[in-house]
C-alpha cells in the first residue's frame, strides 16, 4: 500500500471502524460555545487527564486482539491516549510519497493509517485547539442497536436476543437493543460480538459508548444562557471521587470574553 490512491481506497472502506472523542483546550471560545453548546444554553464538561498514564481517561479500556492489523503489540495505536490535532493545508497522504513514510505499514499495521488521518484537520479549524482520542468501535463498552434486523444472520440475531448481556432498549422501539459488552467476562466472546456490532456503524442511529473513569470528570461549566440549576445536574457518578466543581459562565462588560465563577444556587 504505497500510492495515494491505495490509501484513499483503504480509508473509504474502513473509516466506519473507528470513532472519535473530541476535546478542546478552549473553554472560553465564544464561537465554540455558539456552535457546540446551543448558543450558550448548554454546558462544558471538564476532563482531568493529568493523573492518568498516557492520558487514558477510561474506566477499563478494552484492547481487542483479533482485529489488530499490526504484527507486534508495540504498534497498537488504539490505546486511549489523547493526542493534539495536527492542522494542515493538505492531508499528508495527498502531498507526495516523502511527506510521510508508510513503507513499514505491513509491520506497523494498516490501522495506523486510520488512526492518523483522524488526527488531522484543515488549519481553518486551528482556533478550536482540539485534542482527540481515536478508538476502534470494537472497544466500546456498550452499543445501542437501533434495529436488530440490521444483523442479517438469523442465528446471530437469536443469540443476541437470548444473551443476558443484550437487553431491550426501553427508550427505543421494539427492535432496539442495548449490548452491555462490559458485562461479558469471556474476552473472546466479548470481542466476537463487538466485531459483529462494529459492522453496523455505517448507520448513524447505532451508538457506541465508552465508560469514563469517574475521577476523570472534574467540572461542569453552565453556559451564559443555560436555564439549569445546580441541583438539576445530578452528578452522582463523578462526585464519587469527591472532586467535582460547577461553574457558571458570564459575559465580560468590557471585552468580548467569558468569565467563570463557582456556581451557587
Amino acid at each position: 500500500m504505497s500510492s495515494g490512491q491505495e490509501l484513499l481506497e483503504y480509508i473509504e472502506k474502513h473509516k466506519h471502524r473507528v470513532g472519535i472523542i473530541a476535546l478542546t483546550e478552549a473553554k472560553d471560545n465564544l464561537l465554540m460555545w455558539s456552535h457546540y453548546a446551543n448558543e450558550h444554553r448548554g454546558a462544558v464538561i471538564g476532563i482531568n487527564t493529568s493523573e492518568f498514564s498516557g492520558g487514558n481517561i477510561f474506566a477499563k479500556l478494552q484492547r481487542p486482539q483479533l482485529v489488530n492489523t499490526s504484527f507486534y503489540e508495540d504498534y497498537d495505536v488504539f490505546t486511549g491516549k489523547i493526542n493534539p490535532v495536527i492542522y494542515r493545508k493538505q492531508p499528508r497522504y495527498r502531498v507526495d510519497m516523502f511527506d510521510f513514510d508508510y513503507s513499514n505499514i505491513s509491520v506497523e499495521g494498516e490501522d495506523r493509517i486510520l488512526f492518523e488521518i483522524f488526527h488531522q484537520k484543515s488549519d481553518e479549524w486551528i482556533y478550536e485547539r482540539e485534542h482527540r482520542i481515536v478508538l476502534r468501535l470494537e472497544q466500546a463498552d456498550r452499543v445501542v442497536i437501533h434495529d436488530i434486523n440490521q444483523i442479517g444472520n438469523q442465528f446471530l440475531q437469536k443469540a443476541i436476543i437470548d444473551h443476558p448481556s443484550f437487553r431491550k432498549n426501553e427508550q427505543g422501539d421494539d427492535n432496539s437493543y442495548i449490548a452491555y459488552l462490559e458485562e461479558i467476562d469471556d474476552e473472546a466472546e466479548r470481542e466476537g460480538y463487538a466485531v459483529v456490532l462494529s459492522k453496523l456503524a455505517s448507520n448513524p442511529a447505532n451508538l457506541y459508548l465508552f465508560r469514563l473513569d469517574s475521577s476523570s470528570i472534574c467540572s461542569l461549566i453552565l453556559g451564559v444562557n443555560s436555564s439549569r440549576d445546580k441541583i438539576d445536574i445530578g452528578a452522582e457518578y463523578p462526585r464519587r471521587t469527591g472532586y467535582f466543581d460547577v461553574y457558571k459562565a458570564s459575559l465580560s462588560e468590557s471585552f468580548y470574553a467569558l468569565g467563570f465563577e463557582p456556581y451557587e444556587e
